[in-house]
């Protein structure tokens, strides 16, 4: 069997779009070149991969069970130029990092910058995510370096203590809340609540705190990032739980009321890198810099 990558290009985009003209609008090409693509295809294949109706073109049974081999060979093919590129990246003297956004806005952004000024010839890739994708791309070697939570056990990364990070309540200025600055975490279950997405580390975290106290806190709206729930907050839809870095500028304290909490929390930041790989020297030099940074006595 005789397929080449432009017959099988030519049948994922009509797949996905279920019309030749589409197909060849997003490939680039005539919509004829799809057609016959699509015919010739169809004769190595041995079976009919579509049907008109209309103008959509309507995918056989054969057509979706082949197009579910085709989608891993893409997705393989992915993998492959993300790994090549990771590969490329170390020799170049490139520092890959995924990292939590709460970390990666409230600290890791701010260091990388102070640390590239030192050593301008390193470049650096930052992308940001949930810990689900941080242990795949950390654990896959696409990325030397994650930054999350606690990843528990797994035989892909290994992961250290970075940091103990606190949390505080914000509430909008105008809200009775607290005493003295403080708030208790019943009064805090009675409020409207401004809490992360759940899956997230953080969101986890508060969820454990609550039901250790046998409290059921009024949650109204769940917020992707920590900084989302802080400007929800700042527009009085409520009371939040933030890492207390979100809000150290003297800028966010104008907008929103800040307290402590009556029993202290904390969530710890982690370093998480591939369980079989040394990191490189620019990794181990950029760790170093950022356990200064955030003064941990913990040793790398």
């Amino acid at each position: 069997m005789n397929l080449t990558f432009r017959q099988i290009e030519c049948f994922r985009h009509v797949m996905l779009l279920e019309s030749t003209v589409a197909a060849a609008d997003a490939l680039r090409i005539s919509q004829s070149s799809v057609s016959r693509a699509i015919t010739k295809l169809e004769e190595e294949v041995g079976f009919n991969l579509f049907t008109r109706d209309g103008n959509r073109m309507k995918p056989t049974h054969d057509a979706d069970v082949l197009y579910q081999a085709v989608a891993r060979t893409i997705d393989g093919l992915t993998e492959i130029g993300r790994t090549a590129r990771a590969i490329q990246s170390r020799r170049l003297g490139r520092i890959r990092i995924i990292c939590l956004p709460a970390l990666l806005e409230t600290t890791v952004a701010k260091i990388v910058g102070e640390f590239a000024l030192r050593h301008p010839d390193l470049r650096f890739e930052i992308e940001m995510g949930g810990m689900a994708r941080v242990m795949e791309e950390v654990g896959k070697g696409r990325f030397e370096l994650g930054i999350g939570a606690p990843p528990g056990d797994s035989p892909e990364v290994r992961s250290v203590v970075l940091d103990k990070r606190p949390v505080c309540a914000v509430a909008p200025k105008d809200l009775k809340i607290g005493r003295d600055g403080v708030v208790s975490w019943p009064e805090l279950a009675r409020h409207r609540m401004i809490v992360l997405l759940p899956g997230s580390p953080f969101r986890e975290r508060i969820d454990r705190q609550f039901e250790a106290l046998s409290l059921a806190p009024n949650f109204v709206i769940e917020a992707c990032t920590q900084q989302a729930a802080l400007q929800l907050v700042r527009a009085g839809a409520g009371v939040s739980l933030v890492d207390a870095k979100c809000v150290a500028s003297e800028e966010t304290k104008k907008d929103v009321q800040t307290l402590e909490l009556d029993a202290p929390m904390f969530w710890e930041s982690c370093l998480i890198f591939p369980r079989h790989e040394l990191p490189s020297h620019a990794i181990s030099t950029f760790i170093q810099f950022l356990r200064r940074s955030t003064e941990s006595s913990i040793r790398y």
